[in-house]
């Protein structure tokens, strides 16, 4: 379920995460590998806390619409659905969700959502290299607790492939540092209820 990013950690340890964060229960998500021969850009979206997998589509839709009215461009949207687990009745807060963000990253390990995003990017890019378009562009749009997903992922990508990559952080619970990745932008609101780090 987990991929060690920085460290190995004992098989006891993943298991204990896989429980705690409730990634054990995640289905494994296809990774897409088919695209058009033509294509250069491609647009992802990254939900936030508590979306079901109907809305992680609906944002990497809405994102396609706002890469079409910004280059002009037309493709379509890649959800990479980050999914919640635990959710404590009558909130939107998911506990499984917390604990894997402060205690299992310091491990160096990776939920699933940033391992399967990890998968899907660089599926993207071996798709790029293949049919000789190392100038591809990846958009992905992070949206709340997807930027933290985002912004692990992005550190599990070899740096030679990283300029291929164009990060939006819209409400981000994490900003991206400057020079993680080819150009990035982090958008923030103040009223937002959920702080970033």
């Amino acid at each position: 379920t987990y991929e060690a990013a920085t460290t190995i950690a004992a098989p006891v340890t993943i298991a204990a995460s896989v429980v705690v964060t409730g990634d054990g229960l995640a289905a494994r998500k296809p990774t897409q590998t088919a695209f058009p021969e033509t294509q250069r850009d491609f647009v992802l979206g990254v939900n936030g806390v508590w979306c079901p997998e109907s809305d992680a589509m609906k944002l990497a839709n809405a994102a396609a619409d706002m890469h079409e009215r910004i280059t002009g461009v037309r493709t379509p949207g890649i959800p990479a659905w980050n999914e919640t687990h635990y959710v404590i009745p009558g909130t939107t807060l998911g506990l499984g969700d917390l604990p894997s963000q402060t205690a299992l990253e310091n491990f160096g390990l990776r939920t699933m959502a940033s391992y399967q995003l990890t998968r899907q990017i660089m599926a993207i890019v071996k798709h790029c290299l293949a049919s000789g378009k190392p100038d591809c562009c990846i958009y992905v749009y992070c949206h709340s607790q997807g930027a933290r997903v985002c912004d692990h992922s992005f550190k599990d990508i070899p740096k030679k492939y990283r300029n291929m990559l164009v990060a939006v952080g819209i409400e981000g619970q994490q900003m991206f540092d400057s020079g993680l990745v080819g150009n990035l932008a982090n958008y923030a609101n103040s009223k937002d209820v959920v702080p970033y780090t």
